[in-house]
């Protein structure tokens, strides 16, 4: 049983990575093999295609905005300010790319999550004059390491309610990530080098880059993780942010804050949407143990706020239509990867592997589910169940296990499938996540193994 109920996964991995299908297309094909195999089971949970439906109506809120947010500031001339201004502070595109996905990416993740960092930044590195592919491959990198700690701590106070008394884990998840993170911003370097075909860009310096950027953000990102965890992914890009202006002066840095006004605006609306409306939640009960809260604080309906107030109602019209295939995408993988939550496929792999072989799984399972859902806190959220059935069967400190957990579904993020299928409509790249995932796929194991390596060494 457990060998046919991965025919649904390999099919996936097998039209996108081989067949070079879209996901538009190999998604639902996946999706209808998983029902099949369900309807002949007598096990088809009708919730979890509910919960993939709405999961899509939610990433595609957040892109219309996000793309319709970008239009308008094309079209009133705002990007053409802000690569001037950049340009004036540096003209080298590694540089400029490890700030905007890097750090900046970051911030937006510390303060709004839901994926909205890839869908923001990619389209503003193509507006400067970054290739779509790179652009893509770098924000996905990049989204990982503060997906951790995420928007506000939520993979943690959400993602692991009820599970934990003491936040040890967290400790211990920060210096792991502190060993192992520097990995990301080599790999956005090396990223950008190949894929926009840099010439002269010396090894030396690429190391040179990526050792300042990772110090500048991961030395404040684990001593705030220590203290208020909650924070770290809004705090430490701050820092970065700061030092690095300090490093590359700009010669007028009033003119570059004026060119990203529209950005902080954004950014100031979206922190007082998560005070003020955060809490503002529907909940609908689909059955089976799902659920799906609506929520008034969605960053898609920040964006669409602003476009409508500067009144650009025809940049949300322009982006509607681009919406099909992303949402077929999206909404099937979300579908596909909620039958698999809660089939209890999982909890077979458990049950059949011994405690060391556990121990070197629990960071790649994490990136699986995050791999599957496109979030982290669905990751948390489902793995978490697991913990207690293992520390049962195999005595692993519940406080490694959490640990481990949320490790993996921050470095799945890089490879998420539906983060892959939004990021790529927002930049109008359509049929590439057999490119992407080569360049994503690799660095995404090279960092779970590393994270798996610290783990054992300093926790097993």
């Amino acid at each position: 049983m457990f060998l046919l109920e991965m025919i649904p996964l390999v099919l996936l991995l097998g039209l996108v990575v081989f067949a070079r299908w879209p996901l538009n297309r190999a998604a639902p094909l996946s999706l209808a093999a998983m029902v099949v195999y369900r309807l002949v089971q007598q096990n088809l949970i009708i919730a979890a295609p509910l919960k993939g439906l709405l999961v899509g109506i939610d990433i595609c809120l957040i892109l219309v905005g996000a793309m319709a947010f970008l239009e308008h500031l094309k079209s009133n001339g705002q990007i053409t300010q802000i690569q001037e201004e950049l340009g004036r502070m540096t003209t080298n595109k590694v540089v400029q790319a490890l700030l905007l996905a890097w750090i900046f990416g970051s911030f937006v993740e510390g303060i709004s999550g839901f994926g909205t960092p890839a869908m923001l930044i990619a389209p503003l590195m193509v507006a400067l004059g970054f290739r779509p592919l790179s652009a893509v491959v770098v924000c996905l990198l990049a989204n990982s390491t503060a997906v951790i700690f995420g928007a506000v701590g939520t993979p943690v106070t959400v993602g692991f309610e009820g599970l934990f008394t003491d936040a040890g884990f967290v400790r211990k998840a920060a210096l792991v990530s502190l060993l192992s993170s520097w990995l990301i911003p080599f790999f956005i370097v090396r990223s950008i080098v190949k894929l926009e075909e840099l010439p002269g860009v010396s090894f030396r310096e690429q190391i040179r880059l990526s050792m300042l950027f990772a110090v500048v953000f991961l030395v404040p990102f684990y001593l705030c993780a220590r203290w208020a965890y909650e924070f770290a992914s809004i705090i430490a890009p701050l820092i970065a942010l700061f030092i690095i202006l300090g490093i590359y002066k700009h010669p007028h840095p009033r003119r570059l804050i004026l060119a990203m006004k529209a950005y902080f605006i954004v950014i100031v609306l979206l922190i007082l949407s998560r005070i003020l409306l955060g809490k503002v939640t529907e909940t609908i009960n689909l059955g089976s143990g799902l659920s799906h809260t609506l929520r008034l604080n969605n960053p898609g309906i920040v964006f669409l706020l602003y476009v409508l107030a500067a009144r650009g109602q025809r940049h949300i019209r322009s982006t509607l239509t681009k919406l099909s295939r992303v949402f077929v995408a999206v909404s099937s993988l979300a579908c596909l990867s909620y039958l698999y939550f809660v089939s209890g496929f999982f909890h077979e792999i458990v049950d059949q592997v011994g405690r060391q072989l556990y121990f070197l799984l629990a960071i790649p399972l994490g990136a699986v589910g995050s791999f599957l859902a496109g979030s982290a806190t669905v990751s948390n959220l489902f793995f978490a169940n697991l913990i207690p059935t293992v520390y049962a069967l195999h005595q692993l400190d519940p406080q490694i296990l959490l640990m481990m957990q949320l490790l993996g579904a921050g470095a799945g993020n890089m490879i998420a499938l539906q983060n892959m299928a939004a990021v790529q409509a927002a930049v109008s790249l359509h049929d590439q996540e057999n490119r992407i995932l080569k360049q994503t796929l690799i660095p995404c194991l090279i960092y779970i193994a590393l994270m798996v390596l610290w783990a054992r060494l300093l926790y097993f």
